[in-house]
């Protein structure tokens, strides 16, 4: 495992100077070769191309090289400069070594990439006339791609197969013969050796070039040395976590092959610790090897950072709907040892308005008097989590919490539960979960708010909602995560798997079975460009509905469609069954509603449905401005919300196209998305409430308004990550 960092690290050394030793003598080269660029040295910068860039795109050449052209950056990321002077202006002048060291890097890539022929040739175009700005022009002028013929695997005999091995690397007879795979090769037929306890094996790797064929030859010539056991491990740092704990979490023991998966396995491990600051698991130096002049054996060392045992947060806030507002935290990261975490949380709100605080006037909080939400909003929660469960791949974590939330004017809900996980990690990124869980919940409010506070505004429906309920429900997710980015992923796939049981076995009030399935997949299509897809289902399994008999299915457990990251030509959950409610703003009796016309002001309040599709194709690629900053997408959604099961769901399906842009920050790309919206409004009952007795009455059993316009048939969605 040493020589492979040593061999990494001189193949690093050895690109460092190849580009800076370059650099160093660039500006001389640069002048020697073309002398006629000397004139233009400090010149401004009025505009940088890069002609012929294929296969590259001018983002990624951009992005490779130093010379740019004056710019609008103000604080150095906004594109934004102040009329009339120089404030955010980025100036960028003529200088011939970056010039000259750009080239360097640019020649560098195309030979790296299999275009061992190319040249770049640097162009200055005057602009504005003598001693005015200009623009520098990188022409490219490719050369063939050199194909391999043959890529040949030595030394591996008795260990590993060669022909297996050839069939694995990533440079494969055929392919453009491209530095960087056959680096990736070489560390293929190294990490086959480290898996089978070659840890000090090296590869040393060869090939030739014939520039006039463009043809290429490579070998990769193994030096697997002896296998290697672990004599001993040694723990440095361990002070609050112990010996026991750490080695718990070590995937390997005393007389175990040294194996570089298995350091890396046991670092991660330790690494997911609360109580970890850093945790490195690697080959001891000579110093503290137990036996440094057998090769055949090797001391471990394992050194740690302890992050504080104990942690106390706490802030403060005000609102003007939910007044005053606390929160505080304790952690312990060690509770009874063995990086055992305990956390404890509480909170309260509506401090000033609810009971027994109720000090506040409406001046100061927009809730006061409210006759429904009347006392204090709180939460109280503890969890515990055991890191170690039988192996270090399990993880257990109890959890239990009582609280009282309210939305003002509409509802206070006071619930108590529990839950139990046991977290299994099955790979790297890839994890199963089984959950227990119980919750009781009791919900007041007036009858005809419900509909506006949980989407249920059939009669039936909100008796049932009314009552105290139990949920009680066990389930079990599976998630691998193959995206190469957790923010912006341009290839690999990610899926999610769940199913959640509520059955009266367990004494729930519900009786159900719930599953979901999610999975995104990413591929890049041309530099810069990704091709983006998703597809979500989800459906009861067992007998449910949304109306109020036994099997009635609460809100928050529907399946919803539509926003900003479902069917963008939707608002947020309005794609499927609802009702029409009339907004009754001036206390109207029902009997004098109007059903037939259709301008009544009425605002869509979605029901859910017992199953739900939806289908996403996104096409991401580099906008036409502010490059840098920016990137647009083009997208088609499609779903459908029913109340059969999802293999039934065959018709009703919307599609929505649409385009974004994308605004690159430090917590990912901030969303804008235009999605456009060709349907008229659905049909649907339509309720009045009825200001004398304040409930609702079903007047018409099947309303539509008026078909909205063309320009209310856009929708705007702004968010900060991608949409999948």
């Amino acid at each position: 495992m040493a020589a492979a960092r040593f061999g990494r690290a001189a193949r690093l050394a050895l690109f460092s100077l190849t580009v800076f030793g370059s650099a160093a003598c660039a500006k001389p080269a640069v002048v020697e070769a073309y002398p006629h660029l000397e004139e233009y040295a400090g010149r401004e910068i009025d505009e940088v191309e890069f002609v012929n860039p294929e296969p590259f795109s001018e983002d990624s050449l951009d992005t490779l090289t130093e010379t740019e052209p004056t710019k609008c950056r103000l604080l150095g990321i906004l594109p934004f400069c102040f009329p009339g002077t120089n404030w955010g202006l980025k100036r960028r002048h003529i200088d011939l070594g970056t010039i000259g060291s750009d080239l360097a890097r640019l020649h560098l890539l195309y030979r790296q990439s299999g275009y061992f022929g190319t040249e770049v040739v640097p162009e200055i175009e005057e602009i504005g006339g003598e001693d005015g700005p200009v623009a520098v022009f990188f022409v490219v002028r490719r050369g063939d791609g050199v194909v391999l013929d043959s890529v040949v695997v030595e030394g591996t005999e008795g260990i590993a197969d060669p022909d297996s091995l050839e069939a694995q690397l990533p440079l494969q007879p055929g392919d453009l013969f491209h530095l960087g795979r056959f680096l990736a090769s070489a560390d293929t037929v190294r990490r086959a050796l480290f898996v089978r306890g070659h840890a000090y094996a090296e590869v040393l790797r060869n090939y030739s070039v014939d520039t006039i064929q463009d043809r290429a030859t490579a070998w990769l010539v193994a030096v697997p040395g002896p296998r290697v056991v672990v004599d001993s491990i040694v723990i440095q740092g361990a002070d609050k976590l112990n010996r026991g704990t750490a080695l718990r979490h070590v995937t390997f023991e005393q007389g175990d092959l040294l194996q570089l998966r298995k350091l890396s396995e046991s670092q991660r491990n330790l690494y997911e610790l609360e109580l970890v600051q850093f945790a490195g698991v690697v080959v001891a130096p000579d110093s503290i090897q137990l036996t440094p002049a057998d090769s055949t054996t090797a001391t471990v060392l394992i050194q740690l950072v302890e992050a504080p045992e104990h942690v106390v947060e706490a802030s403060a806030g005000y609102g003007t709907i939910e007044c005053g507002r606390l929160t505080a935290q304790w952690t312990d990261r060690s509770f009874l040892t063995s990086a055992r975490r305990l956390s404890l949380t509480g909170s309260l709100s509506r401090i000033g308005i609810g009971e027994p605080t109720d000090f506040a006037g409406s001046s100061l909080c927009q809730a006061a008097n409210d006759t429904v939400a009347r006392d204090l909003d709180y939460r109280l929660a503890g969890e515990l989590s055991q890191p170690y469960f039988f192996t270090p791949r399990n993880q257990i974590a109890l959890g239990a919490w009582v609280e009282r939330q309210s939305e003002p004017g509409l509802y206070q809900r006071t619930a108590q539960g529990a839950r139990f996980n046991l977290v299994h990690r099955l790979a790297v990124r890839e994890v199963l979960t089984g959950t227990v869980e119980a919750e009781r919940r009791v919900t007041e409010a007036v009858p005809a708010l419900y509909c506006y506070a949980f989407l249920v505004c059939d009669p039936a429906d909100l008796a049932a909602l009314a009552e105290p309920r139990w949920r009680n429900a066990i389930g079990v997710s599976w998630l691998r995560d193959r995206g190469n980015s957790p923010v912006d992923p341009t290839r690999g796939y990610v899926v999610r798997v769940g199913t959640q049981w509520a059955t009266p076995l367990l004494g729930s009030s519900y009786d159900f079975v719930r599953t979901s399935a999610d999975g995104s997949i990413y591929r890049p299509v041309r530099p810069g460009w990704v091709l983006a897809g998703r597809l979500r289902v989800g459906t009861f399994i067992t007998d449910a509905t949304i109306g109020g008999q036994d099997d009635f299915i609460a809100p928050e457990e529907r399946f919803f469609a539509g926003g900003a990251s479902s069917v963008r030509g939707f608002r947020r959950g309005e794609l499927g069954p609802g009702i029409w409610l009339f907004r009754n703003r001036d206390n109207v009796q029902p009997e004098e509603v109007n059903t037939l016309d259709r301008d009544l002001d009425v605002a869509f309040i979605p029901s859910g449905g017992t199953s739900v599709a939806v289908t996403s194709v996104e096409l991401r690629f580099p906008s036409p401005f502010l490059s840098d900053l920016t990137r647009m997408a083009a997208f088609v959604d499609a779903g459908t919300v029913g109340l059969e099961p999802v293999w039934k769901l065959t018709s009703s399906w919307a599609v929505t196209p649409g385009v974004g842009i994308r605004i690159r920050t430090p917590v990912g790309p901030a969303r804008i998305d235009f999605a456009y919206n060709p349907y008229p409004e659905p049909r649907a009952p339509l309720f009045v409430p009825d200001p004398d007795t304040n409930t609702l009455l079903r007047v018409d059993g099947s309303y539509r308004p008026h078909d909205p316009g063309i320009w209310e048939r856009f929708r705007i969605h702004v968010a900060v990550g991608q949409a999948f």
